[in-house]
């Protein structure tokens, strides 16, 4: 991925009517008296505890409730109001660090996976067909420059920004990562002409950014792999690798390789686990050889028999409780953790109109909750590196993978921003799909 300078586009006339989803910062109300001054009627929507309008133009909502979204779009399509422009700022924080851990991501995804996948909903829901153009308008989320404070866990709006154009032809997306300048400033000025006149531009649903009054796009050119530098880890001979997932057919292949290749002590983290081992010989004998459990019974065998050591762990990766467990479990039995491999993930294909929160929550799951219940269950100890297992849908967008997208551009941001925090060897790889 690389970030190239672009041309500011021409401001040109705002839309009739425009939709702004406010942000804390402050930077929707110069916005909003932008739009307005070039004849856009606007309404507005704060973040609060339950629905209500306390004004014909401004509008409360609970991010978590799909139904406070859909009354809001089907009261201002009942009004002949339908927005035609949406900036959704509310995952703009400032200047002030966002929170570390699970409950601050977890708020970041109401206020911006989930907020945008029930607004695509509720257009969908009123059947608008009239064009529709979408600015989400996020900080902290691109490394344009080496900005050292990225929050991983804004990225996952990266997955409706290059979905719901895939799902919705009468949408089209815009990402736009800011630096906010200080407010009533003539930098704040060129950021909001930058952000009207973005949207009037023709889409091209790139991910941009602007940093000061300068416009940055973000595309994707071929780079070869560098040879491996002689301080760059390699894989230790009877080395302790973790991996989550560890009994998924991803997680089996890698671990047959590391039994083959070090003779790998192999601790295979999965949610199923497997009967005790005592049990194995029983258990064979008394079910069939296609049976699920039968047959990662005999994979676990035939990686002992290449020499490996493999401890198999039950433990849900989003659970921290368990995860400790499962780390503790592996350091009492062969000591330092060298290496992990996070593979763990759930795919469910299924349409943004039709995508349930549950369904959608148990897809980021693994991949973001899971990433960060990990490194809290490590600790400090130092690894040789971290292998989170992401996906080229992070930025493909396919439709139908608008939690799977989301899921996996957080691992990538995740990535960068770990290398920066701590230095640790930390890359996702944005696999294929696998046979």
């Amino acid at each position: 991925p690389v970030w190239k300078r672009a041309a500011r586009p021409s401001l040109t006339k705002c839309a009739a009517r425009s939709l702004v989803f406010q942000d804390a910062c402050g930077l929707a109300s110069p916005l909003v008296e932008r739009l307005r001054a070039d004849g856009s009627e606007v309404v507005t929507v704060a973040v609060g505890k339950a629905f209500s309008r306390p004004g014909r133009d401004h509008f409360t909502i609970n991010p978590s409730a799909s139904a406070d979204v859909v009354t809001l779009i089907a009261a201002l399509g009942a009004e002949g109001r339908a927005p035609q422009d949406i900036y959704h700022l509310w995952t703009i924080t400032g200047h002030t660090p966002c929170s570390p851990g699970i409950r601050a991501a977890e708020e970041l995804q109401r206020l911006g996976f989930f907020s945008l996948l029930y607004l695509a909903q509720a257009i969908g829901h009123e059947d608008l067909s009239e064009p529709i153009r979408l600015a989400v308008v996020s900080d902290h989320l691109q490394r344009v420059a080496g900005e050292p404070d990225l929050v991983p866990a804004k990225a996952t709006v990266l997955g409706p920004c290059m979905v719901i154009p895939r799902e919705f032809p009468n949408i089209s997306c815009h990402c736009i990562d800011v630096l906010l300048p200080p407010a009533g400033s003539p930098q704040e000025r060129q950021l909001v002409e930058g952000l009207v006149a973005e949207m009037a531009a023709p889409s091209t649903e790139d991910v941009g950014a602007y940093r000061a009054a300068q416009r940055w796009i973000h595309s994707y050119e071929p780079a070869p792999l560098p040879r491996p530098s002689a301080h760059q880890p390699t894989w230790r001979a009877q080395g302790v690798y973790l991996i989550t997932g560890g009994l998924g057919g991803v997680g089996l292949a890698l671990a047959e390789h590391l039994a083959a290749s070090v003779k790998a002590k192999l601790v295979l983290v999965s949610r199923s686990g497997l009967p005790a081992r005592k049990d194995w010989a029983a258990w064979l004998g008394q079910n069939a050889p296609e049976h699920a459990t039968s047959r990662r019974i005999r994979q676990v065998m035939a990686l002992e028999a290449l020499g490996a050591e493999v401890l198999v762990v039950a433990a849900d990766v989003t659970d921290l409780g368990q995860m400790k467990s499962a780390v503790k479990q592996a350091r009492s039995r062969f000591g330092a953790i060298h290496g992990v491999l996070h593979t763990a993930g759930v795919l469910n294909d299924g349409v943004i109109q039709l995508k349930d929160a549950a369904t959608a929550a148990a897809v980021l799951a693994p991949k973001l909750q899971g990433t960060l219940v990990l490194e809290a269950a490590l600790g400090k100890a130092p690894l040789d590196f971290l292998v989170l297992f992401s996906s080229v849908s992070a930025f493909t967008g396919l439709a139908g993978k608008v939690d799977y997208a989301a899921a996996n551009a957080f691992l990538d941001a995740y990535a960068q921003e770990r290398v920066t925090r701590d230095g640790s060897f930390t890359v996702a790889v944005n696999w294929s799909q696998w046979q």
